[in-house]
């Protein structure tokens, strides 16, 4: 007996256009170590160990960090509306650098 093995050929996951644009941005980590301290710390903690909010402990792609910062998540709110574009690639930069170290 005859098997087809069939291969299923998935397109990538591509960013929205909203969070292309930002990670198009040049983050710059010290502003946005200013505003983890501001927006951030509450919930994920000083240095990203959880607070009223899950741990930021393992790394995540700049796409994946943007994204989750922009639309939310299950767990978290979206920050898309309140925050500008600069301000996430600028957040993006210190989580990648300090958190995700």
């Amino acid at each position: 007996m005859r098997f087809l093995t069939l291969t299923l050929a998935l397109p990538a996951c591509a960013p929205s256009p909203e969070v292309q644009a930002i990670l198009d941005l040049e983050g710059d980590d010290v502003t946005g170590g200013s505003l983890y301290a501001d927006r951030c710390t509450e919930c994920h903690g000083e240095s990203g160990e959880g607070g009223t909010a899950g741990a930021i402990d393992h790394p995540h792609s700049d796409a994946s960090t943007v994204r989750t910062i922009f639309q939310g998540n299950a767990t978290m709110p979206a920050f898309g509306d309140l925050l500008q574009d600069q301000d996430i690639a600028d957040l993006n930069a210190f989580v990648q650098a300090s958190i995700y170290r």
